[in-house]
């Protein structure tokens, strides 16, 4: 009998064995936390990155210029793993190239309990932001601090450019610069600037922008620039200034929204420097511009909001366009954008006198009755 079960428990070993030759090593490293307590240790990361890694105090990053975590001469890789800051702090991350902590986060890959410090810039039109360019996983609890600057026709953000994934409980306290201004002819170009990310097309929850936001050009708001169709941000809250100069639409929360807007707040100063050829400026203390099939409920703006072009306390305004160019009145009437349940505590008014045949003023949202009136 003794024989017998020795001889099951050697088949048994030889199969773990054999299975284990066919399964990738990082099923294997997934189930096992591997502690991080070093630079040397972060770079490590680029050759698992499905790991399961675990911080076990604060890092500091010594060099000039980091090279994103699955970053390569050639190509990126995205982290599929699982990165638990437990509460620590990595700082000192810096990059001329647009390079943050993370090349991309992938669709299984998270990110939490971290907070992160740099000074990301970028000078080419990849943007930059301090953690990612792009997370389509899951980020929980990420708080990013420092600078993100960008000079020419970039994406900036604080935590990542693009988010197609889930950002929840998420802080920015970066300062977010963008110095690229586009000429007349080139005023469409699509360039996003926010606190939590610049462009979302996946779900935004419970985040807070703390940081200064100072963009010329388009789309920029104290959550995300742009919410694309079907996606969502749901109770987050501006805390500080947004300010645009000629900038196309900015919003407390988002500057141009397609999708979802519910239960946020601004009671940060939403502000753009108007300039007469720059006539479309779009300024609302939540939304700049709701397009589309856009909704914003249950909101409170409690900042000033100022601009010499359309301004709303709520939405700056909202674009029918694509309705009354397309004749679909039926898609207007059915699925048209809603604004509602909302509240505007904060004062209206145009910050120049000599445009003000340009402005449009409306104390809760510009849309159905413009009021051609100095407000100072």
């Amino acid at each position: 009998m003794a024989k017998k079960w020795k001889a099951i428990v050697l088949a048994v070993i030889v199969l773990l064995v054999s299975i284990k030759e066919f399964v990738p090593n990082e099923v294997y490293a997934a189930n096992t936390i591997i502690k991080v307590s070093s630079q040397a240790d972060l770079k490590k990361i680029s050759k698992n990155m499905f790991g399961h890694y675990k911080l076990s105090k604060d890092i500091v990053i010594s060099e000039k210029e980091w090279n994103s975590i699955g970053l390569s001469k050639t190509n990126g890789v995205a982290f599929q793993g699982i990165l638990d800051g437990n509460g620590h702090t990595i700082s000192g991350l810096s990059s001329k190239k647009g390079n943050g902590l993370f090349y991309e986060v992938g669709k299984f890959g998270t990110v939490k309990n971290l907070t992160l410090e740099g000074k990301v810039s970028a000078s080419d039109s990849d943007g930059c932001a301090i953690l990612t360019r792009s997370n389509s996983g899951y980020l929980y609890q990420v708080n990013a601090k420092g600078t993100v600057e960008g000079k020419t026709a970039s994406c900036l953000a604080g935590i990542t450019i693009a988010n197609s994934g889930k950002i929840e409980k998420c802080v920015n306290e970066s300062k977010v610069i963008h110095n690229f201004s586009t000429s007349k002819d080139t005023y469409y170009l699509a360039v996003n600037v926010g606190g939590i990310c610049a462009s979302n097309s996946g779900t935004i929850l419970s985040c807070k922008n703390k940081g200064e936001i100072l963009a010329k050009e388009y789309q920029v708001g104290g959550i995300a620039g742009a919410n694309s169709t079907g996606c969502l941000i749901y109770n987050c809250e501006n805390q500080a200034s947004v300010n645009g100069v000629h900038s196309g639409m900015v919003g407390g929360i988002v500057g141009w929204n397609y999708g979802m807007v519910n239960s946020c707040k601004n009671r940060g100063e939403i502000s753009v420097h108007f300039e007469p050829d720059m006539s479309r400026t779009q300024v609302g203390g939540i939304v700049g511009q709701i397009a589309g099939s856009g909704n914003v409920l249950k909101c409170l703006n409690d900042g000033t909001v100022s601009s010499g072009s359309f301004t709303g306390g709520i939405v700056g305004n909202i674009n029918l366009r694509l309705f009354v160019d397309s004749g679909d009145v039926e898609q207007w009437i059915n699925g048209g954008p809603i604004v509602a349940d909302c509240t505007n505590n904060g004062q209206i008014y145009s910050i120049d006198e000599e445009n003000i045949s340009f402005s449009y003023f409306e104390n809760f949202c510009n849309y159905r009755q413009y009021i051609y009136e100095n407000l100072v």
